[in-house]
């Protein structure tokens, strides 16, 4: 995945070791990276690459892509799991039920 760019910001914060792409319906893609601190408030590549796809209007998850640095594919965090789980319900709920 073209932003795995593992490297270093400060003493506390390193970005890039896990790399995320969220393909949408609509056929977008919207990538992020995680971003590790020493104080544990990072975020990591699915959020990102999730917060990135919700700014950008959309919510409608196809499918979500995990990439370690060295090129293995991962099961997504727990955390991006929680926020997909939203989105679905809150998309069950204001569903037309006509459709």
């Amino acid at each position: 995945m073209a932003v795995i760019n593992p490297h270093e910001i400060s003493e506390q914060m390193y970005v890039g070791s896990v790399a995320a792409a969220v393909l949408t319906k609509k056929g977008n893609i919207y990538t992020g990276v995680c971003i590790d601190t020493s104080s544990s408030l990072g975020m990591c590549a699915e959020e990102n690459a999730m917060s990135t796809m919700l700014t950008n209007g959309e919510n409608e998850v196809e499918k979500v892509v995990s990439v370690y640095k060295d090129g293995t594919v991962m099961p997504p965090c727990g955390g991006v799991s929680g926020i997909y789980d939203a989105i679905r319900e809150k998309r069950k709920r204001y569903r037309n039920p006509a459709q």
